[in-house]
C-alpha cells in the first residue's frame, strides 16, 4: 500500500533537516580549524558549543519551513545525501566535542585551544580517514548496500593514528582508541536508524523500478 502524501512530505522535511544540521556542523568545523590555525585565542570551546546549538536549531527550523512546501518533493532524490552530510559533520565534530565534555568537569576547558591545535597537528589525517569511512558507511546503508563495518572503521582509524607519532609516543593511538570506543555505539546504531527510514519510504514509481 502506498504511503499517504503527508507522510512522504514529512519524510522529505526530515531529510532536509538532516542535511541542514550536517551542513551547519561542517561550517562549524571549518570555522574552528580556521581560527585554530590563524588566531592565538580561537575560543574553541565556545565555537563547539555554538555550533551544536545552531546546528540543532537550523535543522529543526528547516524541517518546519520545508514541510508546507514539499508537496511535490520526492524524498528518494535526497535520501542518501540526507545521511551522508550529517554523518560527515558528526564524524568531524563529535570527537573534539567529547574531549570538551571530558575537559569541563576536570577544569581544563581553558586548555582546549591548545589541545585542538595539537590534535590538528598530530591527528588531522586520523580525523579525515575516520570521517571519510563513516560517511561511506552512511552512503552504503542509505543505498541498501553492504556497508563497511564499524570494526573496520575503528581498526583503520586506530592504525592511521599510529603514523608517525606512535614511533615516539603512544598517546595519539591511546586517545583515538578511547574516543573511538565512545563513538562505536553510535556507528552501530546508524544501520538500524537508516533501515527504519528506508522501510518507511513510499515505493519507487514503476518507471524507476523497471
Amino acid at each position: 500500500m502506498f504511503k499517504s502524501r503527508n507522510e512522504e512530505t514529512e519524510r522529505y522535511a526530515r531529510a532536509v533537516g538532516r542535511i541542514v544540521f550536517g551542513a551547519v556542523l561542517l561550517v562549524g568545523v571549518a570555522i574552528l580549524v580556521q581560527r585554530v590555525i590563524s588566531v592565538r585565542d580561537p575560543q574553541a570551546a565556545k565555537i563547539i558549543v555554538a555550533t551544536w546549538i545552531v546546528a540543532g536549531f537550523c535543522g529543526w527550523a528547516s524541517r518546519q519551513v520545508t514541510a508546507p512546501f514539499a508537496e511535490r518533493a520526492n524524498v528518494h532524490e535526497i535520501f542518501t545525501l540526507s545521511y551522508a552530510v550529517p554523518a560527515l559533520g558528526l564524524a568531524l565534530m563529535l570527537p573534539i566535542s567529547l574531549h570538551l565534555v571530558v575537559a569541563v568537569p576536570l577544569g581544563l576547558a581553558g586548555e582546549l585551544d591548545d589541545w585542538v591545535r595539537l590534535s590538528l597537528f598530530i591527528t588531522a589525517a586520523t580525523h579525515v580517514v575516520f570521517a571519510t569511512m563513516v560517511t561511506r558507511r552512511a552512503i552504503q546503508l542509505a543505498q541498501g548496500r553492504i556497508a563497511v563495518s564499524t570494526r573496520r572503521i575503528y581498526t583503520t582509524t586506530l592504525v592511521v593514528s599510529c603514523i608517525p607519532f606512535a614511533v615516539i609516543f603512544f598517546i595519539p593511538p591511546l586517545l583515538v582508541g578511547f574516543t573511538g570506543l565512545a563513538l562505536v555505539p553510535l556507528m552501530d546504531r546508524m544501520e538500524g536508524m537508516i533501515d527504519r527510514e528506508r522501510s518507511e519510504r513510499a515505493p519507487l514509481p514503476m518507471a524507476i523500478l523497471v
